[in-house]
């Protein structure tokens, strides 16, 4: 496939050597990097941090999103996670990984709840911007491995609400 770039309510960057383009997204910015324990114990995790530290004005990480994440923990994990600012949400991983910085990008820095957003108070516009990059081949030859694939559940309510999340917020 050849690489392409497609504008929707989101830039979609696709092609080799995309993954290095994430340090050019970064740049002095404060930079919130979310993975889960398998890409972390991988050096995905790691490599792209390193990535986005070349020119990032901070980079914190957070590597303990679960698969397929509950109400409590996405409550649990934005309240870990609150208190300081963020510009920017690398999400490096698979969909759960990535859904739970799509609902993060609105749910910090004062956003809002969980439980909120579940009783429609939906925000017309996220509090960070997201870099989503998902497991592929390109991310895991950074750790010299194979990708693991995980299973989306249609009936867990998160990921319900994030599909309407989606679908209301721009940039």
């Amino acid at each position: 496939m050849k690489p392409f770039r497609c504008l929707l309510p989101a830039a979609v960057e696709f092609g080799p050597g995309k993954v290095e383009a994430v340090s050019g997204m970064t740049a002095g910015r404060s930079v919130l990097l979310l993975s889960d324990p398998g890409v972390a114990k991988s050096g995905i995790a790691a490599s792209v941090a390193d990535l986005c530290g070349r020119s990032a004005a901070s980079v914190r990480t957070y590597a303990d999103i679960p698969p397929e994440p509950t109400e409590d923990q996405i409550t649990e994990i934005a309240a870990a996670l609150g208190g300081k600012h963020v510009d920017v949400i690398v999400a490096v991983g698979g969909g759960s990984v990535i859904d739970a910085a799509k609902l993060l990008s609105v749910m910090l820095e004062g956003g809002p709840t969980l439980a909120d957003m579940f009783e429609g108070s939906l925000p017309a516009r996220k509090s960070a911007e997201l870099v989503a990059l998902p497991n592929d081949d390109e991310l895991a030859m950074l750790a010299e491995q194979s990708k693991p694939v995980w299973q989306v559940s249609p009936e867990n309510p998160v990921n319900k609400l994030i599909r309407e999340l989606v679908l209301r917020t721009t940039e």
